[in-house]
């Protein structure tokens, strides 16, 4: 992530999906360098999901140096619109009916509006229950609505402008009573609005109700028909409220206009559009009504209602779980730690004096407050996790600074030192602000955030105090990290694992209930079971299932449903006639779900309800005990998304979004808990497991979930409980030009119907892990956002006390082995895992002194965008003014040859290695014993390493061993006849083994060749088995001119 990370399981196709996170942490970069204006405007304005979808993939492509084009708007692509959340204080009970074969629509995809194809399930015999009814003549599935760009992409390189007619539109008057006349058209088009009911001094949003998303498909579609326009004015665009003065905006940009104050003060204009294309979109409301959250769901399709198309060429999803991994602390500082006072919000527990008093003790400056003040930018959040939205507002109040200027923030949580995976920490609730950290490390680019979660129990509060204060100053720049209680270091990371026995959970006398199940994804997973299964299912939903107007069957997307509705009895503003055309889309595709599942032979309730309203869900539930027995198993897919940046957000929009989720599952819990329930599985996102912009209430809601599930896990170890966070899936919003551009990438996208399939899995796997994550192909580990992972440290005594014994020309210096240790800190915050780790092109620039009062120096890595991106590449500079020392990194290196690394032939014995100016190391340093040298090389044995003052700081690689083998080429050189010698680069460093517990060893060096002025090696630390520990590879050494041979 660090959010948690996930390691590759090895396949030679897909590109990693963290790479959706690369490209979108190089997106990020640069549309803080180049487009400052936009995302200020986009922070106010901005509908995420959809740039979310797209930027996430982008960010998997980033790695291996793809560059998405900007989307416009292409041929329309089919994506069903979710309906807006209503509330329902009652429970409606739908009898059953004689089954009713008819096609099933496209459903959303939860937590995004996004649609998946239909789900899978034949015919299983005749039904034991009906289902209601279809209004007359609604036998037809939705048409497909084009689905807007991602973000405002339109910034991006565009078709050719063309007239209505399909030219160019060369020629023609760019004046704002044209733009106007085209706006009106665009519009109309977009959201199937007649054009007599709509004018340009409406407001986009509370007249048209065109949300973000909408509002930039318009204006993409305005732009391919105007043609070019400058970027930076394009974002203002998107921040304008009506028509007019759209179109003002937009002649003055194509040069037409002077004095927009003139036009801007116009009148309304009684220009319409002259024709009117076949409608082609419009916006799902927002907050959104959802199942649950892939990032990007399947493309709608014509198949019919029971049925998923099963033939595919795509791997099934890959399944990971989330586990807690060892990883030594990088022995770097937080980016920004010392910039600026840090403010440590605190206000219930006595840790936070104690904290203040330990950062002063590292020469953090810091204070105590009760509340932020309006400047604040270095802030600490410590024991919020009680109250999600306080700690929502507060992170929410640093939105504008630090997305805009950079900062610092940290929260922190107690739940077990593990993210609650174990299920003992005793506070599931605090697991949403890890998620927040890692949404607001997404959103802002510039900022450094780290979530910790610091185990209280067992610990003094001094003793908390001192571990979140030593996680600041030496753990580097991971996003997230757990410190148990026992004193070791934890970050998530998520690992394939294999499934287990199959034992299914459900049967025919099974009687599961399940929310957000009669439309999205859930739906497609829900008539896959009972095709499989045929379990007997109480669904519970928001969408009231109201008797349709007559008239209307004939309408088959929202645009015709608007245009039908605009011409009835009830005169009503264009928003609501947009509104009431999703509810009656909803409850079409509710019925359609509900004789879907009928016809794949399960009996099957609808229950219109609330579910966070515990004493409603009671009640209905009552009524099923007394028909069906009692509830057996629960399936939690509901949930509602409302994505703004988190600085843009609402207290609503987050309560809404945050209980939906929560207290949905709480309620849940709490009418089924005398219930023998045999399963418990919530759909989670991987907006939670990675964090997503726009998503910090859903990430949160999510992850707490996880938290919860994972609670209830531990209390009933006879349950399989799951909780269930889906990559992106095929389709939607996700139109096909897009998905084939993934696909060309490497890229996979989850098949719906593989979708499907894996939930019914999940289901008989009782002795799985409890959080797992399913994404198509490959995925690899989690990434900063940004360009890449930046930390800093101070270069001072008494900590680096031990470079007095590293001195060249009477200046204490760092020595190459010590850059090795820092890069290899970065990295490993990177690519959190113990697998082997390869510095390249390692180069001295200038070198680095330990001076007095100390140095401040920062670590920067940037991601590559070579082929090595693919294995977590970096390129990292190390310095303070300019850089120092330089490097790459990469994971995955090749695996060691034992057999290379032979000793030398022709070895002499170097009684005294030390006593001369070539090999100038103090006592500290003196780590060589037993050496032999020869022209060919040399070998010696490795005095103990660990004492003082080796011990002093945290090192990331055994660098006293590094330095044994980097002194050892030194003294190669001067019996190669080459003089006294100092490393200056290193090709490749090959570090096999991760930590510093080399224990016994010995060092070995291998020439490569020699001249008069430098000379070229090998070298390697290896066990005494003769395990390769790690590899020098072309050690480059030149000549001291202060020094002669000797």
């Amino acid at each position: 992530m660090a959010t948690p990370s996930v390691r590759s399981t090895g396949s030679a196709h897909p590109a990693p999906p963290t790479e959706w996170l690369r490209l979108l942490a190089e997106a990020q970069r640069q549309s803080a360098e180049a487009h400052a204006t936009y995302q200020r405007v986009t922070a106010e304005n901005h509908q995420l999901y959809l740039r979310t979808a797209h930027a996430s993939m982008e960010a998997l492509l980033g790695a291996a140096g793809v560059r998405l084009p900007a989307v416009g708007v292409d041929d329309p692509q089919p994506w069903p619109v979710a309906e807006v959340a209503v509330g329902a204080t009652g429970a409606q009970v739908v009898p059953s009916g004689q089954p009713v074969h008819a096609p099933v629509p496209s459903g959303t995809v939860p937590g995004s509006g996004q649609p998946f194809r239909s789900g899978s399930g034949g015919d299983r015999g005749e039904a034991t229950s009906a289902v209601p009814a279809p209004p007359p003549q609604a036998t037809a599935v939705p048409s497909p609505v084009e689905a807007p760009a991602p973000g405002l992409v339109l910034l991006g390189p565009q078709p050719d402008a063309l007239r209505p007619d399909g030219l160019p539109l060369d020629g023609l008057p760019l004046d704002a009573e044209s733009i106007g006349a085209l706006l009106l058209e665009v519009v109309a088009e977009r959201t199937g609005y007649p054009a007599d009911i709509i004018n340009l001094d409406m407001e986009l949003e509370a007249d048209l109700g065109i949300d973000s998303i909408k509002k930039v498909e318009v204006l993409s579609r305005v732009r391919q028909r105007v043609g070019e326009l400058p970027a930076a004015d394009l974002s203002e665009l998107a921040s304008l409220r009506t028509l007019r003065e759209i179109s003002v905006k937009v002649a003055q940009l194509a040069g037409q206009i002077d004095d927009a104050g003139d036009q801007a003060s116009a009148g309304p204009s009684p220009v319409s559009p002259a024709s009117l294309k076949p409608p082609g979109t419009s916006a799902p409301g927002s907050p959104e009504d959802v199942d649950s959250e892939p990032a990007a769901g399947p493309e709608a399709t014509d198949a019919p209602a029971a049925e998923v198309p099963t033939a595919t060429n795509r791997p099934e999803p890959v399944r990971l779980a989330v586990r807690a991994l060892p990883l030594a602390p990088a022995g770097l500082a937080l980016a920004g730690l010392r910039d600026r006072e840090l403010l440590v919000l605190d206000d219930s527990t006595r840790v936070g004096h104690l904290l203040v008093e330990e950062l002063a003790a590292h020469g953090v400056p810091a204070r105590l407050v009760t509340g932020l003040p309006a400047e604040a930018r270095s802030v600490i959040l410590l024991d919020k996790g009680d109250d999600p939205p306080a700690a929502f507002a507060a992170v929410r109040g640093l939105a504008d600074r630090l997305s805009s200027a950079g900062g610092l923030l940290v929260t922190v949580q107690d739940t077990g030192g593990d993210f609650g995976l174990s299920g003992n920490g005793g506070r599931p609730v605090h697991g949403g602000l890890d998620a927040l950290a890692r949404t607001a490390a997404r959103e802002w680019p510039l900022a450094t955030v780290k979530a910790i979660d610091c185990a209280r129990t067992g610990r003094s509060d001094k003793q908390v105090a001192a571990a979140i204060a030593a996680e600041l100053t030496a753990g580097g720049p991971s996003i997230t990290v757990g410190l148990p209680a026992d004193g070791s270091r934890t970050v998530p990371l998520a690992c394939p694992v294999a499934p287990g026995p199959v034992e299914p959970r459900a049967d025919a006398d099974s009687v599961i209930v399940v929310t957000g199940g009669a439309r999205g994804v859930t739906a497609s997973a829900i008539r896959e079971l009972a095709a499989a299964h045929r379990p007997r299912l109480v669904l519970l939903g928001r969408t009231a299932l109201a008797e349709e107007p007559a008239g209307l069957a004939g309408a088959t997307d929202e645009a015709g449903l608007i245009r039908l509705l605009a011409t009835g009895p009830r005169q009503a503003p264009p928003a609501e006639l947009a509104a009431e055309a999703r509810r009656m889309l909803a409850v079409r595709e509710v019925r359609q779900t509900l004789r879907a599942l009928e016809n794949a032979g399960s009996p099957t309730r609808y229950l219109s309800v609330d579910t966070r309203d515990e004493v409603v869900l009671r009640d209905a539930l009552a009524e099923v005990r007394r028909d069906w027995g009692p509830i057996t198993g629960v399936v939690h897919g509901a949930g509602v998304i409302a994505d703004r940046l988190i600085g843009a957000k609402t207290d609503e929009q987050f309560a809404l979004v945050y209980s939906t989720k929560v207290d949905g599952l709480r309620a849940l819990l709490a009418a089924t808990a005398d219930d023998p329930l045999s399963l418990l599985v919530a759909f989670t996102s991987a907006s939670g497991v990675f964090g997503s912009p726009g998503q910090a209430d859903y990430a949160m809601a999510n992850t707490a979930v996880d938290h919860l599930l994972s609670a209830y896990a531990a209390a009933h170890p006879g349950c399989l409980t799951r909780s269930l966070a889906w990559g992106p899936w095929d389709g939607g919003m996700v139109t096909r030009t897009i998905a084939e551009r993934f696909r060309a990438a490497g890229v996979e996208l989850i098949e719906p119907a593989a979708g499907a399939r894996a939930f019914v899995a999940e289901l008989a796997d009782p002795g799985g892990p409890t959080r797992v994550l399913r994404a198509a192909g490959d995925v690899a580990p989690d990434v900063l956002a940004g360009q890449g992972p930046v930390a800093e440290l101070t270069l001072a005594r008494p900590q680096y006390a031990l470079l007095d014994d590293h001195r060249i020309d009477g200046a204490p210096v760092v020595p190459v082995a010590v850059l090795v240790h820092w890069f290899t800190g970065l990295a490993r915050s990177w690519r959190p895992d113990t697998g082997p780790l390869v510095l390249h092109d390692l180069r001295v620039l200038r070198r680095i002194e330990l001076q007095e009062p100390g140095e401040r120096l920062v670590l920067r890595g940037r991601t590559r965008t070579d082929e090595s991106a693919r294995r977590g590449g970096l390129t990292v500079e190390l310095g303070a003014v300019g850089a120092k020392y330089a490097g790459a990194v990469v994971a995955d290196g090749p695996p060691p040859d034992p057999h290379r690394w032979r000793t030398p032939e022709g070895l002499e014995e170097v009684p005294e290695p030390y006593d001369g100016p070539a090999l100038f190391h103090g006592p500290v340093f003196q780590v060589l014993d037993q050496v032999r040298l020869g022209a060919d090389g040399g070998v010696a044995a490795l005095r103990p390493r660990d004492v003082e003052p080796w011990l002093a700081v945290p090192w990331t690689v055994d660098v006293a061993a590094l330095d044994g083998a980097l002194q050892l080429a030194v003294g190669w050189t001067l019996q190669a006849g080459v003089g006294a010698a100092l490393p200056m680069s290193i090709r490749e460093c090959r570090i096999h083994r991760a930590g510093t517990d080399w224990g016994a060893a010995r060092v070995v060096v291998s020439a490569r060749r020699t001249d008069g002025m430098s000379a070229e090696c090998d070298a390697a630390v290896l066990s005494e088995d003769g395990t390769v520990l790690a590899e020098l590879l072309r050690v480059e050494l030149i000549r001291r001119p202060d020094l002669t041979e000797g």
